[in-house]
């Protein structure tokens, strides 16, 4: 025999109305700093808080009408969720408030101030795009209590709004969505830029010290070459014309290894610096022509398939060969890749 599970604590209508009067009092806080002035100030952190407050008022507000008819899980997850967002919410005033106490002439603040304005219409955003299917489940609910009222004319009239906001959170949703796609792609994108622009100046630097130390092995070889050429020798003995022989054989070898050394590596250097300042500029262009694209999802997605291809697709440079041998990885992809498979 099963055991008997108690129900789950569910949220009452009191409970409902108590959660509200907590929203309108967040909502009624001013937190804008106008002293500040709108440079340093939080009046776009404000103007956030009261529209996220006016969604969860309007959102229980409609939950409190129908109550009764909509599933208790779902009631009981609207309400904790709403209640932990207004926790939640409520530090970042805290954090707000804390951080005009400590003094808006630091270096940190306009850095600290832009990150908490961000994370507010984050936290806003994706509380939304949580809540919304089940505001699609109540506002139906609230459609069939208008079937059933008295009133015809006036519940069809309802109805047709219902229904029109139901579409309309259908798309806020598909469009929230997407911009979260977009906001992780920016961030992936700007962080891999940052990389290649960070490895094009390193293989850069690298590049012009193979440089000098080429020029400098060349003209160390050219001087063997006059030295071996104009080495006056008085040798008579085959002995010392053999040891004479391989002494300057050995001081030209020496000069020609380092002049070798030097040349690999300048171009290896150069070749990568081209890969990644290539890399670099397919990432700038990509920005640009994504954000002529517009809202057209598929088509972004294409895009950025048909881009990562183009941008791990490295140029032919000519200083390297797939024959020559290289101490260097030139592309990070294949070195994780062959990291992971054990090889």
């Amino acid at each position: 025999m099963s055991p008997i599970i108690p129900p789950p604590s569910q949220a009452t209508a009191s409970e409902i109305d108590r959660l509200i009067a907590e929203i309108d009092a967040y909502r009624d806080r001013d937190v804008s700093h106008a002293e500040l002035g709108s440079v340093s100030g939080f009046q776009e952190a404000q103007a956030v808080r009261v529209s996220i407050g006016d969604y969860f008022v309007e959102l229980l507000t409609l939950l409190a009408g129908v109550a009764e008819l909509v599933d208790p899980a779902i009631r009981e997850t609207v309400v904790s969720r709403i209640r932990d967002e207004r926790r939640t919410l409520g530090k970042v005033d805290d954090e707000i408030d804390r951080l005009v106490v400590e003094g808006v002439h630091t270096t940190q603040y306009p850095n600290a101030r832009d990150k908490l304005i961000r994370s507010l219409k984050e936290r806003g955003g994706a509380a939304k795009l949580y809540l919304q299917p089940f505001e699609a489940a109540i506002r139906t609910k609230r459609l069939e209590q208008m079937i059933d009222a008295a009133s015809v004319a006036k519940s069809e009239l309802e109805a047709r709004e219902g229904l029109a906001r139901i579409e309309t959170i259908v798309n806020e949703a598909k469009k929230n969505l997407a911009n979260l796609q977009a906001q992780t792609m920016k961030a992936a994108v700007d962080a891999s830029a940052s990389s290649f622009q960070s490895l094009t100046q390193a293989h850069e630097a690298q590049e012009k010290t193979w440089f000098w130390i080429f020029a400098a092995s060349a003209l160390a070889t050219l001087g063997a070459l006059i030295a071996v050429l104009f080495w006056h020798d008085t040798s008579t003995s085959t002995a010392e014309v053999v040891f004479a022989i391989v002494r300057r054989g050995l001081l030209v070898s020496v000069a020609a290894v380092f002049l070798k050394i030097a040349l690999t590596k300048f171009n290896l250097e150069r070749n990568l610096r081209i890969i990644y300042a290539h890399r670099e500029s397919v990432l700038a262009q990509y920005k640009i022509f994504e954000s002529a694209i517009g809202d057209d999802t598929a088509a972004k997605n294409q895009f950025r398939l048909e881009i990562a291809k183009y941008i791990f697709s490295d140029p032919v440079t000519g200083y390297v060969t797939s024959a020559s041998p290289s101490e260097i990885n030139i592309s990070p992809m294949v070195s994780l890749l062959e990291k992971v498979s054990g090889k």
